[in-house]
């Protein structure tokens, strides 16, 4: 008798343990309540008028869905909220018979963004009422522990919207940083992990549903590894190549735009979020978007490998390396990363081009890929600061430190990782520098592997050696020779008018914007509120009449070495202390960064371009080579006195 009823307990035991098993199962653990065990199970989050179960999914014409890691823009500044109120605001006239918003968001070290939440647009509604979102339990439902730069996180969201959701149009909206190839969505309560493209698209395979268009309002994501990671997913992809600044996508419009048309095309959607995104004039620069067709992915594809198998063939002699180091630096680049430098990507179409003009035997090849790319991109737009910016991006083979370390697990096909790999071997191998000779008031300038860049360098002396304050292009005035222009001792710096207290910056010149302003990028640091943050600056001089605006893109290192930029552009205010920085230089290069100067901003203190405060200054030619290896000429003194 005592033998079976242990064997009644044991039994009971391990029925108890099925059914907890069958209860909790899913992609995540969530915080709910849970009622009739015995007949299905119905699951309920606090507030919710909605439930899982054998109630029938929701049938809508437009359904808009947006996985929003808030991240440390959210518990430094509120960006994630304030975009979650003009969704709000956008949705006035949504009828939710026929259009959803459903936003999963968390990620951010504050109170109510711990895990993942995910929230209707009603529930955003009436947690709004007290202009703070999270801090209420109105929700569908919470996972308190998700890592939403984790797979299981973005599942867990997906599993949601099939199980309760049928649309005629789904567009599935990220929001958060962005770091092209190397991922998105960054959790902050997980230590910054991140999504990483195999990640992105197992998750998206898995769900096993088809989206009208998969949105990245993140930096640097309109990339073609992006799209070749997502196109299984989507019709269409937006996205932006550069940095995008803090404001992001303009939300009203948007979502104002699929209450008012909720039978509009993705394609349709997708031009209005462009447009409102580059017109709002409170919009600040750079700004670049992109729709691309992902039914035209693979074409591009081909295209890339055809030119990559062309381009590779043309390592072993001089001529065809020089053009194609040529092509690369001349393309328009992307998260230009100043204390390394490299970038993070550049223009596919920009360096088509630049192949077809460097290296004539390719034209053919370069081409077929620009007509591709056409077809691929099918709407983009940039504000004029960014000149050929035509919508995709890829990886650029300057980038040698990050395609070593991480860039061969994502790359777009073996054949474009044959071609990195001979192009970074053959620039590994060259160690020695550019010669510069001098006859009269021209120099020669020549290397065996091709130069990089020629420029006009500024700089002052220091016992370390030259520390440089300023760089301008120079352009070949036939065959190998340069000129140097006469200097007065003009160029951008800090100052308070009212005090003459002053800073030096380094800036280089990095083009001009389409209206005639040129663009300077230069590395400060900011200190705002008792927080300090490296930031890439971009400096637009207007030529006419001398002003200069400043717009700072913080960024951080991150453990691994990589550098990820903030989607926040920031310009100086009173009370911010400005840092400005500058390298060293010696006999190899850059030997190291140093502080140039400090300075405290208020009303009568901003950067201006004008002579240079009073002391001993030199320019130079300084010449560069694309294993970075650099050299440069005698230098002139310029004294201002």
């Amino acid at each position: 008798m005592e033998g079976e009823l242990q064997k009644a307990k044991v039994a009971a035991i391990i029925f108890m343990i099925i059914l907890f098993l069958l209860l909790s199962g899913g992609c995540l653990e969530e915080e709910t309540d849970i009622e009739n065990p015995g007949g299905g199970t119905e699951i309920k989050s606090n507030h919710s008028t909605e439930y899982e179960g054998d109630f029938p999914k929701r049938q809508l014409s437009t359904f808009v869905a947006v996985y929003m890691v808030g991240s440390d823009l959210e518990s430094s500044n509120g960006y994630a909220s304030k975009d979650i109120f003009e969704i709000i605001d956008g949705a006035s006239t949504l009828n939710r018979n026929e259009t959803e918003v459903l936003v999963a968001y968390g990620g951010a070290a504050v109170e109510g963004w711990e895990g993942m939440t995910i929230a209707e647009l009603e529930d955003l509604r009436k947690d709004s009422e007290d202009e703070v979102i999270g801090n209420e339990e109105i929700h569908r439902k919470k996972y308190p522990h998700a890592n939403m730069g984790d797979a299981a996180g973005l599942e867990t969201f997906l599993s949601y919207i099939r199980e309760n959701y049928e649309s005629e149009s789904i567009l599935l909206i990220f929001w958060d940083h962005g770091d092209a190839y190397r991922g998105l969505c960054f959790d902050e309560n997980n230590g910054y992990d991140r999504l990483e493209l195999p990640e992105l698209s197992d998750a998206l395979e898995a769900s096993g549903m088809h989206f009208d268009l998969i949105g990245f309002d993140a930096c640097l994501m309109s990339t073609l590894e992006l799209a070749r990671a997502v196109e299984p997913s989507a019709d269409y992809m937006l996205s932006s190549e550069s940095i995008e600044p803090t404001h992001g996508w303009d939300y009203v419009a948007f979502i104002g735009y699929v209450s008012e048309s909720p039978e509009a095309s993705a394609e349709e959607t997708g031009k209005v979020i462009i447009d409102s995104y580059l017109d709002n004039p409170s919009h600040v620069p750079p700004r670049t978007l992109s729709l691309l067709d992902l039914s035209k992915t693979e074409e591009v594809l081909q295209n890339v490998d055809w030119l990559a198998e062309e381009m590779g063939t043309s390592f072993s002699n001089s001529k065809g390396y020089c053009g194609l180091g040529a092509s690369i630096t001349k393309a328009r680049k992307f998260g230009v990363e100043p204390k390394k430098g490299s970038e993070i990507s550049m223009d596919l179409k920009s360096f088509a081009l630049r192949i077809g003009e460097e290296m004539p035997e390719l034209t053919d090849r370069s081409d077929d890929l620009i007509k591709s790319l056409e077809d691929f991109v099918i709407y983009s737009r940039q504000d004029g600061t960014m000149p050929e910016a035509y919508g995709v991006s890829v990886y650029s083979p300057q980038t040698l430190d990050s395609y070593s370390t991480y860039y061969g697990r994502v790359s777009i096909s073996e054949t474009w990782s044959e071609f990195l790999d001979g192009y970074a071997m053959k620039t590994c191998a060259d160690f020695t520098e550019p010669g510069i000779s001098k006859s009269g008031d021209t120099f020669s300038v020549e290397d065996d592997s091709g130069l990089a860049s020629v420029d006009q360098v500024y700089f002052i002396a220091s016992p370390e050696g030259p520390v440089l304050i300023g760089k301008m292009p120079l352009t070949c005035s036939g065959g190998t020779n340069y000129s140097l222009p006469p200097w007065g001792g003009e160029w951008i710096f800090i100052e308070n008018s009212k005090t003459g207290k002053s800073s030096l910056i380094y800036a280089v010149c990095g083009g001009e914007s389409e209206n005639g302003d040129r663009i300077f990028d230069t590395e400060l640091g900011l200190q705002r509120d008792g927080e300090f943050r490296s930031c890439l600056t971009q400096l637009y001089l207007d030529t006419l009449n001398g002003t200069v605006r400043a717009y700072m893109n913080p960024y951080e290192v991150l453990d691994d070495g990589n550098i990820l930029f903030s989607k926040e552009v920031l310009e100086p205010e009173p009370g911010d202390i400005i840092t400005a920085y500058a390298p060293v230089y010696g006999e190899a290069g850059i030997k190291y960064w140093t502080t140039l100067g400090r300075l405290k901003m208020d009303e009568n203190t901003a950067f201006v371009y004008d002579f240079l405060p009073e002391r001993t200054y030199y320019t130079a030619l300084h010449a560069e080579d694309y294993r970075l290896n650099v050299n440069m000429s005698e230098p002139k003194e310029i004294i201002l006195e």
